[in-house]
């Protein structure tokens, strides 16, 4: 059997090592030389890495030139957005996610669902055929392999914070880690020059709706604590939010703590309701059987544009703080859990899932259909001269941004890329191997394979390699 390789880089590993985890067990079981890791540690060693596949999570218009590298390197490329649980329509007819020059030097597009499916194909419908219905893996080790892989993580969190709520922050149009006028201008800056009048006023409604409801969280929330003193409020910044803010109010009240370590999925697991404001996280934890709860406080009508399907379909709602407070005493009185009535129906035609198989067998499938003979060996591989010098020249710019002295002397360009910088580093954190093997473990029980025969090894930093023995199968 030929040599295969397969590249999965990361941009945010705590939000996606766990269902890349176990999309690299089933490929890794199937033959594969799987390589997980860090976004810029792939990239900076893509030109001279064994021809393969490289699954990427976006391919945004201001990404081509990353997409162009890979393509020229002899690489094939296959998309699955982890977007997916987002409104697509707006964002494939104003291009916002893929653009005609981007999608030229795509294999396939993997869809979690029907709905964002058939959403790109209407949209861009000159690249129909390059689009497949997988499901996710993120969804399936919700439902199969979360409870059992975060056991240990659960009963930790559970020890350190006795009953607590869980709220995954989502407000990083409103307060970014890079500055408030980040916050929705970054997308702008992804979308490149192509974006269209209705996103425009979308995005600009997001942030003004963010804006709003950012401030009446912050405000309401040492209210509850207040209320209830004898529950914790485990606050998870979205990991494009500032820390600042959410550490003045754990100063301020003993039963509010800031956590930013491991995947949210823990967290979720170990609460006895989760809080959000039209976080995506809502369906992960519909998914996970934990209450979800979002305070939704009147804003103008005109913001109704900005409003998401699945966040609203899987919470259970309330207008005001008095109907909020209610919600929460219900969750922390009560052992029965109450589901929102009709999600399973709404988020059918989102997440598609099979009896037949799983998401990561499918897009296994897709992979092997698709990938390319390898004439470079690992034995070469190594990082490009000038990616060095970059990240030399990063590293002093951190260095020197953090010194007044310096900051004080340096131009606007060189302290925004040396924030940027700061927020590429905050991003990678959490590629635990820990995770990654127990995940392959389960996999493997599940499965009925012999124990040990995925094998995971550092394979330089960042980065992870996960093979088979071909021995004891």
């Amino acid at each position: 059997m030929r040599d295969k390789f397969l590249y999965i880089p990361m941009e945010l590993v705590v939000r996606e090592l766990d269902g890349k985890a176990l999309l690299a067990a089933v490929c890794a079981s199937r033959g594969w030389n799987v390589f997980v890791g860090q976004k810029r540690a792939l990239m900076a060693r893509c030109k001279s890495l064994p021809q393969g596949v490289f699954l990427v999570k976006s391919a945004t218009p201001n990404e081509f030139n990353q997409l162009k590298l890979i393509f020229d390197a002899g690489h094939r490329i296959c998309v699955l957005d982890e977007e997916g649980l987002v409104d697509q329509v707006s964002s494939f007819e104003s291009q916002l996610r893929y653009n005609s020059d981007t999608l030229s030097i795509v294999d396939k597009m993997l869809f979690w669902g029907e709905m964002q499916c058939n959403a790109f194909s209407k949209a861009l419908p000159e690249f129909e055929s390059k689009a497949v219905l997988t499901g996710s893996p993120r969804s399936d080790f919700w439902v199969d392999y979360a409870r059992a892989v975060y056991d240990k993580a659960i009963k930790d969190h559970q020890r350190d914070f006795g009953d607590y709520i869980f709220v995954p922050s989502s407000f990083g149009g409103a307060a970014h880690r890079m500055g408030t006028e980040y916050g929705v201008g970054l997308t702008f800056e992804m979308a490149g020059k192509g974006i269209s009048s209705h996103m425009t006023r979308l995005l600009q409604a997001q942030g003004e709706l963010l804006r709003i409801t950012f401030n009446e969280y912050y405000q309401f929330l040492p209210e509850l604590a207040q209320q209830f003193p004898e529950t914790s409020f485990v606050v998870r910044p979205h990991p494009s939010e500032t820390h600042e803010m959410w550490k003045r109010l754990e100063q301020a009240h003993a039963n509010i703590h800031v956590v930013y370590n491991g995947s949210v999925t823990s967290w979720i697991l170990g609460s006895r309701a989760m809080l959000h404001f039209r976080s995506t996280t809502s369906v992960e934890g519909y998914l996970l059987g934990v209450p979800v709860l979002t305070y939704e406080p009147r804003v103008p009508e005109y913001l109704d544009i900005a409003d998401l399907e699945l966040p609203a379909a899987v919470s259970l709602r309330a207008e005001n703080r008095r109907e909020f407070t209610t919600l929460v005493l219900e969750a922390i009185t009560t052992q029965e859990y109450r589901k929102k009535e009709g999600a399973d129906e709404v988020l059918k035609p989102w997440i598609y899932s099979d009896c037949n198989g799983s998401a990561s067998t499918r897009i296994e499938k897709v992979f092997s259909a698709i990938a390319p003979e390898p004439t470079r060996g690992l034995e070469g591989c190594k990082i490009e001269f000038k990616e060095r010098i970059k990240r030399f020249l990063n590293g002093m710019l951190l260095l020197m941004n953090e010194h007044q002295v310096f900051r004080r002397v340096m131009p606007m360009s060189l302290r925004y890329r040396a924030i940027a910088e700061d927020y590429g580093r905050h991003k990678e954190m959490g590629l635990d191997i820990s995770l990654v093997n127990r995940t392959v473990d389960e996999y493997v029980a599940g499965e009925g394979l012999p124990k040990g025969c995925v094998k995971t090894e550092l394979f330089c930093e960042g980065v992870l390699r996960l093979e088979c023995d071909e021995r004891l199968l």
